[in-house]
């Protein structure tokens, strides 16, 4: 499947985050070894992905839907 967007958290290492070209956003806390789906409701192909300062939140950019913030409260 193809991977569109990957992104690293600069203060845990490890943890990798991926977009996919058809089933959403997914992270690896264990570098790369396993994939958990976070998504829900993403309804596009994640373009891009960017963390914040303290990798609290993920942005996913879409082509069509905008960017999506995947976690924070």
């Amino acid at each position: 499947e193809p991977v569109l967007a990957l992104a690293a958290d600069p203060n845990r290492p490890g943890v990798i985050y991926a977009g996919s070209k058809w089933s959403g956003v997914f992270v690896s806390l264990d570098g790369a070894q396993v994939w958990r789906r976070i998504s829900e409701g993403l309804t596009n192909s994640p373009m891009s992905l960017a963390l914040s300062a303290d990798g609290s939140i993920l942005y996913a950019g879409t082509f069509n839907d905008g960017t999506w913030r995947l976690g924070g409260d």
